[in-house]
């Protein structure tokens, strides 16, 4: 039988800014900025998978379209399974580009998938029956956007 405990959980996404804006050959190139909410999952209980989803928003100086990529975070090795962690203690969770959550959301390698656009859905969850501690878990995952 599994005990289940109280879990706060949060995510925080850091955030890469482009490099201002290049002159080449007397012509501009776009800058580009990328932005997000905090996910945050809220309390987990184990007993059955928790989502939540928050969005990407990127914005160029000039219209172009960007490609956004992310890493596997702080506590993790590979995109299989993320990790959230307080202080020794993780909790698997993923990020995903779709609400089915089957298409992780990565660098494009491993399987992983990339999105365009310029407002974008985050995708996450964490699985049933995990057994952790309670406290609060983070990761910080590095958003790339590509133009």
């Amino acid at each position: 039988m599994f005990h289940y405990n109280k879990l706060k959980v949060l995510l925080c996404c850091m955030l890469c800014i482009a490099p201002s804006t290049l002159y080449a050959a007397g012509v501009t190139l776009p800058s580009c900025s990328v932005s997000s909410i905090p996910l945050n999952f809220g309390i987990y209980w184990g007993n059955a998978p928790l989502n939540s989803q928050t969005r990407i928003t990127t914005k160029c100086t000039i219209p172009t379209t960007t490609r956004v990529q992310m890493n596997k975070g702080l506590n993790s090795v590979n995109f299989i399974t993320r990790k959230m962690a307080a202080g020794q203690n993780t909790i698997n969770y993923n990020l995903y580009t779709n609400a089915a959550h089957s298409r992780v959301w990565g660098d494009g390698t491993s399987g992983t998938f990339t999105l365009t656009g310029n407002l974008l859905t985050v995708y996450a969850s964490i699985p049933t029956g995990q057994v952790v501690k309670a406290g609060t878990y983070n990761d910080t995952v590095v958003v790339t956007i590509i133009w």
